[in-house]
């Protein structure tokens, strides 16, 4: 009985001596938030506005097509020269 009391006090000694756990404060949670000046809201307005446009000119297709299958296409070779220089 007294091996076990001995044991029993040396456990109550590394039990008393373990530091108490910390309390944590409940911290409130904010979402981020983001606000647009009215500039920047116009400015995504007119950037949706462009992104829906096409950029096929479905007028400018349908007249070199119909120069295309009639034959009367003509091609400069001049204009595609200046133009192959210009972007160098």
């Amino acid at each position: 009985m007294m091996l076990i009391n001995h044991i029993n006090s040396f456990a109550n000694i590394y039990t008393s001596n373990v530091a108490p756990k910390p309390k944590t404060k409940k911290v409130n949670s904010f979402k981020d938030e983001m606000l647009l000046s009215n500039q920047a809201q116009t400015f995504k307005s007119m950037l949706k506005d462009l992104t829906a446009l096409s950029d096929v000119r479905q007028n400018r297709v349908d007249e070199l097509s119909q120069k295309i299958s009639s034959g009367t296409y003509d091609v400069k070779a001049e204009n595609i020269a200046a133009k192959l220089i210009a972007n160098f």
